[in-house]
């Protein structure tokens, strides 16, 4: 999908912060906000921007524990058990991947305890034969955004 210049330095401002003011965004792109409220419904409709929203500091709110686990599952279940996977809400992200292991999985966790309970879980679930479990002691890049475009 082409994105003008235009197009692209409205969504760098709305990815700093999606609720910046249009009349700002106006004065940063330097066209009318009439043009910046188009622009962005167009961006929308097109699926560029799927939707707008706040993003937590999960330490302030009391999760301490970030993971990353690795699942093996049996062949031919790996999207069964990503199905049954979604109904966790401590799972933040579920990847299908290649390699050793066939799903990785982000999960958020207030105590080591709370993980270790999560473990058991998810060791339960139809398909899963293994895991493999990798915490995060320190966040060196952390970023809700991507745009490099």
């Amino acid at each position: 999908m082409m994105l003008d210049e235009v197009d692209k330095r409205i969504l760098e401002v709305l990815e700093k912060d999606n609720r910046t003011p249009l009349r700002k965004i106006s004065k940063q792109v330097k066209i009318p906000p009439s043009t910046i409220y188009g622009r962005i419904k167009r961006l929308r409709k097109r699926g560029v921007v799927r939707r707008f929203v706040t993003i937590l500091n999960p330490k302030a709110l009391g999760f301490l524990v970030l993971a990353f686990i690795f699942i093996k599952a049996r062949a031919g279940m790996y999207s069964m058990v990503a199905e049954d996977l979604k109904e966790y809400p401590e799972i933040l992200e579920i990847y299908e991947v290649t390699g050793d292991w066939d799903i990785i999985i982000k999960v958020i966790m207030r105590s080591y305890e709370e993980l270790n309970t999560f473990l058991d879980k998810i060791s339960g679930i139809k398909g899963v034969e293994s895991t493999c479990i990798m915490v995060v002691f320190k966040s060196h890049k952390d970023i809700a955004g991507f745009f490099h475009i």
